[in-house]
C-alpha cells in the first residue's frame, strides 16, 4: 500500500520516501501513516486490514506536513485523495503476486541508509528490504532482519 500511495503521490510531482515501517515522508515531514494488520484463522489468512491517515487539509504537528502545504489549495480535498487511495488499493490488488514491485518499490525509497537501534544504540546500515518486508540491516560483519522496531 506505501508503494502504490507513493507512485499516486509522485504523479503530482512529490518526492516520497518510505520511512520504514510504516510513514511516508516528503521532504523529511510525516504526510502519511499506515497500519497494517493480518487476521488469521488457525493457520488460514483470512483478511488483510490497513489503516491508513493522510494529512490531506488538516493542521498538523511540527515534523508533519500535508498535501495542502505542499500542493496548494487547488490540487485536491478529501475526496480527491479519497480516489487515489482507492486506486492506490486497486493497484495492490492487481499486483498482489508480485513481491518484487512491493519491495523493490520501497527499496527505491527508503529514507536512509543508515538506522540507530533504540535499546542499544548501535548504528547499523540498512542493506535493503527482506521480502515479507522486514528491514535487512548490517553492522559490520553482524546482520540482522528487523520486523518491528525492536
Amino acid at each position: 500500500v506505501a508503494v502504490a500511495l507513493a507512485e499516486r503521490l509522485e504523479r503530482r510531482g512529490l518526492p516520497v520516501q518510505v520511512k520504514w515501517p510504516n510513514d511516508l515522508l516528503v521532504n523529511g515531514c510525516k504526510l502519511a501513516g499506515l497500519l497494517p494488520r493480518l487476521v488469521h484463522r488457525g493457520a488460514r489468512l483470512r483478511q488483510v486490514r490497513v489503516g491508513l491517515g493522510l494529512n490531506v487539509t488538516n493542521s498538523v504537528p511540527v515534523g508533519a506536513t500535508s498535501l495542502r502545504r505542499l500542493l496548494g489549495p487547488g490540487h485536491g480535498g478529501v475526496r480527491d485523495w479519497g480516489g487515489e487511495v482507492l486506486l492506490a488499493l486497486d493497484q495492490c490488488l492487481r499486483r498482489a503476486g508480485d513481491s518484487t514491485w512491493c519491495v523493490s518499490g520501497v527499496e527505491d525509497r527508503l529514507w536512509s541508509d543508515r538506522v540507530t537501534d533504540p535499546v542499544d544504540g548501535l548504528a547499523w546500515r540498512i542493506e535493503g528490504v527482506a521480502a515479507d518486508g522486514g528491514l535487512r540491516l548490517r553492522h559490520g560483519m553482524k546482520t540482522c532482519i528487523w520486523r518491528r522496531w525492536p
